[in-house]
This record gives structure tokens, C-alpha cells and sequence, in this order.
């Protein structure tokens, strides 16, 4: 029973909210793991959880990092050029980050980190399947691992455990694929 209200299974309309959120963050992760499929899975996911975290856990930074993961999975499923990619999510970065900053929802220094991770996967993705777009995603997930807990954000904890890892977990892959 304590695993199953740590997981968020409190009551009725949390256990259905937070299965959505599970199910988006699987979605998410076997997007990371499967590149033919990446930008499709991480995008459906990333919609889940945006309804997730913004209806459920009133988390408007982390909607505001599914809703730039949507659009950067969109941008590549349409096969957008990587430098207009680039320069819309960082457009579409900085409205954001006005909208949470002028409308009081970065009240302290936990929200940064907050925002530190969501630009972290935001351009990851972007730059993906490049080891610096992993090395970017792991570091915005590693932030989001920190932010997390502090907002009760459950399944983004977990999830960005998960995501970190199998980020780092590429980088150093390849790594050593290059030569030395």
C-alpha cells in the first residue's frame, strides 16, 4: 500500500491521472530507446503529460516542458532543418519563460531548476541524434530529478531518473564508438 500511494494511487481521480502519466512516461522512454520511432513516442508521451501536468499537477513548468517537447517532436517528424529548429524552440523557449516568469510561476530557485531542465531536454531534442543533444537531454533530466520532488511531481522524478540515464547511457556508447 506504501508503494502504491508513493506512486500516487491515493484515490480514484489520482490513480487515473497518474496511470495517464505512467503510460506517457513508458511512451517517452521506449521513444529514447528507439530512434526510427524517437520523435513520434516522445511526442504522443510528451502530450500525455502535458495534460498531466497541467489539469493534475497545476505544474506549469512542466507543462511548459511537454508542450516544447511536443513541438520539437513535430519539428522533426516534418523534418524541419536543425538550425530553424533550433531558432523556433529557442522562440518558442523565450514566450514561454516571459509567460512563467510575468506571470509569478518561477517564485524561487527550485523553479529555475525547473526551467534549467525543460531547456535542457527542449534542445536536446533538437540537436538528437548528435552526442551533444544526449548530453543535453541528460542534463535537463538530471535537473528535473532535483526539481521534482520538490513539487511532488512523482512521475516526473521517475521519469527523469529513467530518461537521464538512458541519455547518459547513449552518450557514453558513443563515445566509445568514435575513435580515439
Amino acid at each position: 500500500m506504501a508503494i502504491l500511494n508513493f506512486l500516487g494511487f491515493v484515490d480514484l481521480q489520482s490513480t487515473v491521472w497518474n496511470l495517464a502519466a505512467y503510460l506517457g512516461m513508458v511512451i517517452i522512454l521506449f521513444g529514447v530507446k528507439f530512434e526510427k520511432h524517437r520523435p513520434h513516442l516522445i511526442g504522443a508521451g510528451g502530450i500525455i503529460l502535458a495534460v498531466y501536468a497541467f489539469f493534475f499537477l497545476h505544474d506549469y513548468i512542466l507543462t511548459s516542458l511537454q508542450c516544447l517537447i511536443a513541438v520539437s517532436s513535430a519539428l522533426e517528424i516534418i523534418q524541419v532543418n536543425k538550425k530553424i529548429s533550433a531558432m523556433i524552440i529557442s522562440v518558442v523557449s523565450v514566450i514561454l519563460l516571459i509567460i512563467l516568469v510575468g506571470g509569478g510561476f518561477v517564485e524561487d530557485a527550485a523553479r529555475w531548476l525547473g526551467i534549467g531542465g525543460v531547456l535542457g531536454i527542449a534542445f536536446g531534442l533538437v540537436f538528437a541524434p548528435n552526442k551533444s543533444g544526449f548530453v543535453s537531454m541528460g542534463l535537463g533530466g538530471a535537473l528535473l530529478v532535483i526539481y521534482a520532488p520538490i513539487v511532488g511531481a512523482r512521475v516526473f522524478f521517475i521519469l527523469n531518473l529513467i530518461f537521464a540515464y538512458l541519455n547518459f547511457q547513449t552518450v557514453i556508447a558513443m563515445s566509445k564508438k568514435q575513435p580515439q
